[in-house]
């Protein structure tokens, strides 16, 4: 079973009767006015073995001074690192794990992890704003934003549509370029109590 709601409104809803295995937390706790908190509102009901599964964008992944685009207006409240949850695993006693999104996403799909890093490092250029003033739909320039060169069309199909070129690529970026985890853009880690 699963139920969607507000966190604190559904603890006051079960009381103390109910307590779960596991909580998911799919790209959420970025939002949230206080992570900590959630995660401290989530053990109040999980069983004593339960789990709490969090993936959130990974901070140490952009290139620092980097906004997202969703922060126009401010979606994402938080950018949250590896740091920030050691730090709030370590001040609530919880045990921490992180998983290698990368390592699944290899086998599932056609990616080249250094195209994916030196793109996040570029500054992001901010898109024109869907509507105008008058509420109508802005059109202008939208389809000219972020259109790829010949030559960045040649660089990708080399580097990620040959196979050996990109697995040699991405062995490269995870062993030499970037060997810190994580590796990709999204951060995945489960926290318990021990």
């Amino acid at each position: 079973n699963y139920k969607c709601a507000d966190l604190e409104s559904f603890i006051g809803s079960i009381g103390n009767n109910r307590k779960f295995d596991l909580i998911i937390a799919i790209e959420l706790v970025e939002h949230l006015s206080n992570p900590e908190k959630f995660i401290k509102n989530c053990f109040s009901i999980l069983k004593p073995n339960g789990r709490v599964l969090i993936t959130t964008p990974n901070k140490g992944y952009y290139r620092k001074g980097s906004i997202w685009i969703s922060d126009l207006p401010p979606v994402h409240l938080f950018w949250l690192s590896p740091k920030t949850f050691n730090y709030i695993a370590e001040e609530n006693g919880l045990n921490l794990k992180y998983f290698d999104l990368a390592s699944h996403i290899l086998k599932h799909d056609k990616i080249n992890l250094l195209i994916n890093y030196l793109r996040s490092r570029e500054k992001i250029r901010i898109r024109p704003h869907v509507f105008k003033a008058s509420g109508e739909l802005n059109l202008e320039n939208h389809n000219s934003l972020n259109q790829p060169s010949l030559l960045k069309k040649l660089v990708r199909f080399i580097l990620v549509d040959i196979a050996p070129i990109r697995i040699l690529s991405n062995f490269l970026y995870r062993k030499i370029i970037n060997p810190k985890f994580p590796n990709t853009s999204t951060q995945a880690l489960l926290l318990w109590r021990g």
